[in-house]
């Protein structure tokens, strides 16, 4: 389908909204955020699988760390990494209570903090991202630790909702993106499991809250009687994306809907789709559970809550750039495989509708993206570096 083609679908997409006659209402997953109606509204056009014919390569560049013989080079449990503006890495090495520092080439800077309670210290540091010049490292007990290249440790704060944080970035701007749960016991009582998004200053002070969504889990009990119960079928959880230029973007993941909104809570543009996704067939929820069958050959029956439909989005990810990739859902999709991906730019304008090997990113900085994974050879976790190969770039 080329984009003429898709102006065409569009333009009859629309009329047939309009008039009210050709699909059912427009429905969206519950968002608490509103909608203003001068919010520039843009539908999303699909693109077949087989119709999508340009791919997006990815490249690795850069890898280092997982060699037992170099403590520099040796990371314990990492859980994040952040990439500043002049292109260092820092990655959390959270078993070690420390941030470990090396330049664009790979090679080791300095490391950053040790486990304590004291200023520039550590206790359980979980997230990590970088914030204009600096880089703030979340860590346990609601503490929000400030540094910067150069000057090493800068202050610590308290950042109360800190305690069951979702998701954690920065922007170029100076602030700090937090998605957290808002039931005070959210793991134990997952159906009641709600996830906000605010904005913070690195005092930790919010400015704005974006809004909150249900995050359901797929937590399950098995039985005495081999009968798994409390299974939720496939549901995406809310996704959040943080452009290194400070844009921000969202999505509820049930239906096709993607918010972009600037920091101080301001929407800019809504992507949504007319109609919903078709049900689940009988065949994709078998396919669904055979992997679950697999592993636990002891359980006799599957009690499921099946979604009404199948998902639309498997998430959002952000590239140096600035562009947002949309992933719409794929029932079974392997860490190799070929996925579905739309890419847009700040604007809201579709760039690409094409492929992508079925690889996320914890960070991004111009052209590369960055992410922890084991070695094969010595089972430790090291950097790994991709370049991505957009053709629309």
């Amino acid at each position: 389908m080329t984009f003429a083609d898709a102006r065409r679908c569009r333009a009859l997409v629309v009329a047939c909204v309009v008039a009210g006659g050709c699909a059912e209402p427009l429905q969206f997953a519950e968002w608490t955020i509103p909608v203003p109606e001068e919010t520039r509204v843009i539908e999303y056009i699909a693109v077949p699988m087989q119709e999508r014919v340009d791919r997006i390569d990815v490249v690795e560049d850069l890898a280092f760390g997982g060699q037992p013989e170099d403590p520099d080079q040796l990371f314990y449990r990492p859980s994040g990494l952040a990439v500043d503006a002049a292109g260092r890495i820092h990655v959390l090495d959270r078993g070690n209570h420390r941030v470990q520092v090396f330049d664009a080439d790979g090679a080791f800077v300095t490391t950053w903090g040790r486990q304590g309670e004291g200023p520039g210290e550590f206790t359980d540091p979980r997230w990590i991202a970088a914030v204009g010049e600096r880089v703030a490292v979340l860590a346990g007990g609601q503490r929000l630790s400030v540094w910067k290249v150069g000057e090493g440790h800068v202050a610590d704060h308290r950042l109360p909702e800190a305690n069951d944080a979702a998701f954690f970035a920065g922007t170029a701007e100076g602030n700090v993106v937090l998605g957290f749960h808002t039931h005070p016991d959210a793991r134990r009582v997952p159906d009641q499991r709600r996830t906000v998004v605010g904005v913070f200053t690195l005092e930790g002070n919010e400015t704005a809250r974006l809004g909150e969504a249900d995050d359901p889990s797929s937590t399950f009990e098995i039985s005495a009687e081999g009968v798994a119960d409390g299974l939720n079928g496939p549901r995406p959880s809310m996704s959040v994306a943080v452009a290194p230029q400070g844009q921000i973007y969202l999505t509820a993941a049930a239906e096709y809907q993607v918010l972009a909104a600037h920091p101080t809570g301001d929407l800019v543009w809504a992507l949504r789709v007319a109609g919903r996704p078709e049900p689940l067939s009988a065949d994709q929820k078998e396919a669904w559970l055979s992997p679950l069958r697999d592993r636990y050959e002891q359980v006799v029956r599957f009690d499921v809550d099946w979604p009404d439909r199948k998902p639309a989005l498997a998430g959002l990810q952000v590239d140096g750039h600035g562009h947002v990739y949309v992933f719409p859902f794929v029932l079974r999709a392997t860490p190799e495989s070929e996925v579905p991906v739309d890419v847009y730019d700040a604007e809201g304008t579709r760039l690409f509708s094409g492929t992508i090997v079925n690889r996320r990113w914890r960070a991004a900085h111009g052209s590369f993206v960055y992410d922890l994974e084991r070695d094969p050879e010595t089972a430790e976790m090291k950097m790994v570096r991709y370049r991505l190969l957009e053709p629309f770039s």
